[in-house]
């Protein structure tokens, strides 16, 4: 919060003086303004001919003058802005690599588990583990009650591990999650605004929660169980 506190004082202070910058080129622009009504304030219809010809000559020379003079003012506005542009455009792009880190940081995390989904839900090649189960007890009856054994319980452990899965519909989460992660793959090296980082990142975080919400851990035992039975 204290970080946060700074930056916000940082960007006030900042707003304060650009605003006195404007406020003072915009009453050097009244004050030549004022000086330029001056001038022609004193031409009065009471005048030689010499002192009505200079008269106009100075007005207009005043004129130039001012005119340059605020043409200058106008310049340092728009200088201003500019270095305001590209102090926000800095700032902005500092903040957007951040939250790209915190983006790929959640993705690696769901990639992970993603892993794991798929382990889970590749029940075909489960079935044929416990079909060379069953060959092997035919095989060999003379260990056959220890392998009806360890196979029975292989069997349930894998029953009991996949139904908790499917009940959680795995398939159409691992579709979805892998399509995220494709059109988010190039999320480091892209560049987006405010507003769409910000959305990247809340998508993020939803499909990092769907992903934690599986309790992913658990799906280890799937592997550990193959093991058992290759």
């Amino acid at each position: 919060m204290i970080k946060k506190g700074g930056k916000l004082e940082v960007s006030l202070n900042e707003l304060k003086q650009l605003t006195t910058s404007i406020s003072n080129t915009h009453n050097l622009n009244t004050l030549e303004k004022d000086k330029i009504d001056e001038q022609k304030n004193k031409i009065t219809p009471n005048i030689t001919p010499q002192k009505e010809c200079k008269n106009p000559l100075e007005l207009i020379k005043t004129i130039n003058n001012n005119k340059s003079r605020a043409s200058g003012n106008v310049n340092n506005i728009e200088e201003d802005y500019e270095k305001k542009e590209l102090e926000e455009l800095i700032e902005n792009e500092k903040r957007s690599n951040t939250i790209k880190y915190e983006i790929k940081e959640k993705m690696e995390y769901i990639t992970e588990n993603l892993d794991r989904i798929k382990e889970a839900i590749s029940s075909k090649e489960t079935e044929e583990k416990l079909k060379k189960i069953e060959k092997l007890i035919s095989e060999e009856s003379l260990y056959m009650a220890q392998f009806s054994s360890e196979r029975a319980q292989i069997s349930d452990d894998i029953k009991s591990i996949i139904k908790n899965f499917y009940e959680h519909d795995l398939r159409e989460q691992f579709v979805n999650t892998s399509q995220f992660l494709k059109k988010h793959e190039k999320c480091m090296s892209t560049t987006y605004t405010k507003e769409e980082i910000d959305n990247i990142l809340s998508e993020t975080k939803r499909e990092l929660d769907k992903i934690a919400s599986l309790q992913c851990e658990h799906f280890r035992n799937i592997k550990k169980i193959r093991r058992r039975i290759k």
